[in-house]
């Protein structure tokens, strides 16, 4: 027995994703017209085309794009295409908020262009002073990388490494104290309540 393909109409595995920048909002998306959107590819179910129909496989696609204006409207074009889209998700990358060297740097969006790199500028925390200019670079895998310069406690405060926060003299010694330590501490101030550089002398005792 043999088919006769001949008229069969069959249907395309691909549909077309495009795109069009514009500078101001609008309630509707602009007029379809080919010329005005970009076309950033043609997307194909790479897996599963011949396989049993009772078979789910589920594809993920992703691209990027370069934006260079206030907004973007993204298109599909489906010209009969035998595939199902479930979902779409539309993000931009971006350097996460952190803090380094004793300075901050916030969320920093990367460039526009995969070897993009934006150069972010960290500001102190508090009760630090700038030591070097810190200037973190984004990547555009939002990937902090080559971190120059950074921050300095002021006097009178002590570095915490670990939680990246200048912490006064007197609260650290304090920390590992006992309760009976405290007090006899307290004592000693009721003493000498007069002389303050002894005071000093003996909370760094």
């Amino acid at each position: 027995m043999t088919a006769n393909l001949r008229g069969h109409l069959g249907c395309k595995e691909t549909f077309s994703l495009l795109y069009y920048e514009f500078d101001a909002a609008t309630k509707e998306p602009p007029f379809w017209e080919s010329e005005s959107y970009k076309l950033i590819d043609r997307i194909a179910a790479d897996d599963g085309r011949f396989t049993n129909n009772n078979e789910v496989i589920i594809n993920t696609e992703v691209r990027s794009i370069p934006v260079t204006k206030k907004g973007v409207y993204f298109a599909l074009r489906d010209q009969g295409a035998c595939i199902s889209l479930l979902s779409i998700k539309v993000y931009y990358m971006t350097c996460p908020e952190i803090t380094v060297s004793f300075a901050h740097f916030p969320t920093t969006p990367t460039g526009a262009k995969v070897t993009s790199i934006e150069q972010a500028t960290g500001t102190c925390i508090e009760h630090a002073r700038v030591e070097r200019e810190p200037v973190y670079l984004c990547t555009a895998d939002g990937q902090w990388s080559l971190l120059t310069g950074g921050c300095v406690c002021m006097p009178g405060y002590q570095a915490n490494v670990e939680t990246q926060t200048c912490d006064a003299r007197h609260q650290r010694l304090m920390a590992g104290r006992s309760d009976v330590e405290l007090v006899a501490l307290q004592l000693r101030f009721l003493v000498i309540p007069n002389d303050s550089q002894r005071l000093l002398l003996l909370l760094v005792k």
